[in-house]
């Protein structure tokens, strides 16, 4: 006995929605027809039909992806591929990626871009302590403090507390935080030559090194010269994390090399010669 595979058609409201939809030379359709391999998608005018066994998941996708259109959510392939995830999942991209949190330093919003984010983001706001406790660069520090700083503008704390405990215990940061977490605004790169030779390298964090997303972040893990003002020189106020980067040999090298006397430039000759004459 055969089974006919569902059909399921979506309307989009506008041409300008579906080219926005379909992506630049249809790139966002092919994304889909990849995704959902046993699903034929064809598009007519502004009706979009799936069939086969997955069409209401790809329809689904469709509506989804419309809605964030709507809100003025901008489509690319980071944002498809996370509300493919979401819509295999049973879970509304909608509701997620337009969650508005806190307008950053360049004017972009601070939303989460998981369900996983989303369920914490709401944990925060629903409880009055919250853990958070996942791998490093997974966004658990980042949306606290954009959590954080949301309800002091909203006027719901009257200030913002950062705790160190570890530290106040007499431990080392370093021993209890990711390498992400303690190595900001400095980083550390290991390159190995064709004759087997490591070079390594400490330099400033830039925002392409956070990849995807690097753009939201401020000036603390930028290459901006802000990250770097003190009272003390960067070598010395990074005494333990350039230390725990490059080992203690190394560091005092780079010390020696600091802090060593500037020599005095010769004076030109023709100048030594008038000294001398005199």
């Amino acid at each position: 006995m055969s089974t006919v595979a569902p059909t399921v058609t979506v309307v989009v409201p506008g041409t300008h929605l579906m080219a926005e939809l379909l992506g630049p030379r249809d790139e966002y359709l092919r994304r889909v027809e990849e995704s959902f391999p046993d699903v034929a998608v064809t598009v007519r005018g502004n009706e979009i039909t799936c069939n086969g066994p997955r069409s209401h998941q790809v329809g689904r996708l469709f509506e989804e992806l419309v809605l964030l259109l709507q809100s003025g959510e901008r489509l690319d392939q980071s944002v498809m591929d996370r509300s493919i995830v979401m819509v295999r999942a049973e879970q509304r991209p909608s509701s997620v990626l337009t969650d508005d949190i806190l307008k950053g330093a360049r004017g972009r919003m601070v939303r989460p871009k998981t369900a996983g984010q989303k369920r914490y983001v709401d944990a925060i706001r629903e409880n009055t302590i919250t853990f958070g406790i996942g791998p490093a660069g997974t966004g658990k520090s980042w949306l606290a403090v954009a959590m954080a700083v949301q309800a002091l503008h909203a006027r719901q704390v009257q200030r913002i507390v950062l705790t160190r405990p570890a530290v106040e215990a007499g431990e080392r940061h370093m021993d209890w935080k990711p390498d992400v977490c303690w190595q900001v605004p400095v980083r550390h790169e290991d390159y190995t030559e064709d004759g087997g030779y490591v070079i390594s390298t400490i330099r400033e964090w830039k925002r392409r090194d956070w990849g995807e997303g690097g753009d939201d972040f401020h000036w603390w893990c930028t290459e901006s010269a802000d990250a770097f003002v003190g009272k003390d020189p960067a070598y010395v106020f990074f005494k333990d994390e350039l230390t725990e980067m490059m080992g203690a040999k190394a560091y005092k090298v780079m010390v020696e090399q600091l802090t060593r006397p500037t020599a005095v430039p010769l004076p030109h000759p023709a100048v030594r010669s008038r000294t001398t004459k005199k």
